[in-house]
Order: structure tokens, then C-alpha cells, then sequence
């Protein structure tokens, strides 16, 4: 065996470099900038409040405890993430029977790509699974540029 052949089957493994399904969106312009800011807001309120939803058992959850300031940011991050679910879901406007708040989550926490949306009920097509999340990001972005004209 070669030195070379040796040393790279120890190294270390590098980093994914997969694209999470929200930087494929913005990186091919179905989504404004503000869209993808708004969805990694959602998200970034979801794992502050709840934290990584972990893909392996062998993954574990750590929490940063429940008093003083972290408390308060998580409490922040359950107000905000709950605002923002009512504004996604005030309408009821289901797709396929799922509430978009629950779609949003799993597309932009989970990570779930369109096609996995779709397999959620069997009904509904990729395409409109895409179009129900670029929809939803722009309630969003909406909802979140009128609070920030509020405070």
C-alpha cells in the first residue's frame, strides 16, 4: 500500500456539500432573496424554540438549559415561530390536507425535498408541492416585513 493511498484512507471525511432544498430555490431564482431570508427566519425560530430534529438515533439532543437569558431567547423564539405558523395557517389554506405551516417545517427544518413533500398524502404532484412552498414564503417574507415596520 502507498503512503498516499494510506493517508487518505485515515483522513478525515470532508463536509457534505449538499444544498439544503431552500439554497436550491434561491440559487436558481425561484425565490427573492427576501423569500429565503423569510425561510431561514422560520427555520432558525423553529430550532431556537425545539431544537435539531434529529435524523439518526444515534444523534443526540443537547439542551442549553431553561433559565435566565436562554429561556427567555427560546420563549422569543416560540413567539415568533407560533406568529409566523398563523400567518402561514390563518387562511387554512391547506394543501392536500396539510396545514403550511407543517410543510414549511419539514421543508425548511427537516429539509424534505419536493418530491418527499409530495409523498406525504400521495396526492399531491412535485410541482405543486413547489409551488405551495415558494406561495408560502411569500407569506412569510410578507409577515415578517410587517412586523419589522411594527417595532
Amino acid at each position: 500500500m502507498s503512503t498516499t493511498t494510506a493517508a487518505t484512507s485515515t483522513s478525515t471525511p470532508r463536509a457534505s456539500t449538499r444544498l439544503r432544498p431552500l439554497d436550491v430555490l434561491a440559487l436558481s431564482g425561484d425565490v427573492t432573496p427576501d423569500q429565503a431570508r423569510a425561510g431561514q427566519r422560520f427555520a432558525d425560530s423553529y430550532l431556537s424554540t425545539f431544537g435539531r430534529i434529529p435524523t439518526s438515533s444515534l444523534v443526540a439532543r443537547v439542551d442549553g438549559g431553561s433559565g435566565g437569558r436562554a429561556g427567555e431567547r427560546r420563549s422569543a423564539s416560540f413567539e415568533a415561530w407560533q406568529s409566523a405558523c398563523a400567518a402561514l395557517d390563518g387562511a387554512d389554506k391547506r394543501l392536500e390536507g396539510k396545514a403550511p405551516s407543517d410543510l414549511l417545517t419539514a421543508f425548511l427544518v427537516q429539509e424534505m425535498g419536493f418530491k418527499a413533500l409530495s409523498a406525504l398524502d400521495g396526492m399531491m404532484t412535485d410541482r405543486k408541492a413547489k409551488s405551495g412552498i415558494i406561495t408560502m414564503l411569500t407569506t412569510l417574507s410578507d409577515h415578517y416585513s410587517s412586523r419589522n415596520r411594527q417595532s
